[in-house]
């Protein structure tokens, strides 16, 4: 175990928004589709937290299955926020068949990476070990996945201020 007071904040943060899930989804039953999406998007937010702790206090050798499934969370959050806040200003109430479009960069996300997604918990181990032992710097594939974070969350967040300031 590589537990350090330097980590004890994302445990904590994860822990919190955990707490903050069911306060959020059990409390105001009028708004219960805002409150349940709202709801989600911390829960995947504490998530992210809590996979990052693993990493960072080396915890994932316990959890290998966990390794990496906080990246897809990245293409979702932007989508998830852009449908909260039309939720909430644009005065929606509920969710329509068409709103699964904005499902399509999680979908290919998973697509792309499903090779890593179905390997046995050694070779996750494996390749981890083998990335941490390969020289310092960035890999091309890694740019390229950040870009592509980076695209997705720039559009759904100025998606999401255009609702604000067209309805807020």
């Amino acid at each position: 175990m590589n537990f350090s007071l330097g980590n004890l904040p994302l445990l904590l943060g994860a822990a919190h928004g955990l707490f903050l899930t069911v306060i959020i989804a059990t409390r105001n039953r009028a708004a219960r589709p805002t409150s349940f999406l709202f709801a989600f998007i911390v829960l995947l937010s504490s998530w992210q937290l809590f996979t990052f702790y693993l990493l960072l206090s080396e915890e994932i050798v316990h959890l290998p299955h966990a390794m990496w499934t906080a990246q897809p969370i990245n293409y979702l959050i932007g989508p998830l926020f852009f449908l909260y806040t039309r939720f909430v200003f644009a005065g929606r109430k509920r969710l329509y068949w068409y709103d699964v479009i904005h499902l399509l960069p999680l979908a290919w996300e998973l697509y792309s990476q499903r090779w890593f997604y179905l390997l046995d918990a050694k070779s996750k181990m494996e390749l981890y070990f083998s990335i941490r032992a390969g020289p310092p710097g960035m890999d091309p594939g890694v740019i390229y996945a950040l870009l592509q974070m980076s695209a997705v969350s720039i559009v759904y967040f100025t998606l999401s201020y255009l609702t604000l300031r067209k309805h807020g």
